[in-house]
């Protein structure tokens, strides 16, 4: 991959935090992924997705269902 996507990896952050980081790190369109392990969905920008689980996260970047193909 050229340019992957950003992939971040936290405990909840506190609201007014969460919303500083993104505003500061994902001004651009690249796709991102954030895992705030078990928070709700914070406020995002359009080009970031959530997920609550390390697995729904690496599923999320990957393009994965998680489930194995049978050969």
């Amino acid at each position: 991959m050229l340019h992957p996507p950003y992939f971040l990896v936290s405990k909840p952050p506190s609201p007014a935090f969460a919303e500083r980081v993104f505003k500061s790190s994902y001004p651009s369109k690249k796709k991102a992924t954030v895992c705030f392990i078990g928070a709700d969905e914070p406020n995002l920008p359009d080009n970031v997705s959530f997920s609550r689980t390390l697995k729904a996260a690496a599923e999320e970047v990957t393009g994965s269902s998680g489930k194995e193909k049978k050969l």
